[in-house]
């Protein structure tokens, strides 16, 4: 077992927000550390990192995750 994974799982509760960054749209996905379950949330046009970040932002003030990927 890889020790930083072990040390990570103790971390009750914590939502997690990850994102897969492609050419033309950005993949979203959230997760919970106690559950170790991830669900995808969908995806959003890629279309100039201003609008990605936006997105990014908006996402973050909804989910108010304590990590991002």
């Amino acid at each position: 077992m890889n020790p930083a994974a072990a040390a990570r799982s103790k971390i009750p509760g914590h939502t997690v927000l990850a994102f897969d960054f492609g050419e033309r749209h950005t993949g979203v996905a959230v997760g919970d550390t106690e559950t170790r379950l991830a669900s995808p949330l969908g995806m959003f046009s890629a279309s100039g990192a201003e609008r990605r970040l936006a997105e990014i932002a908006s996402l973050v003030r909804e989910w108010r995750p304590q990590r991002l990927l």
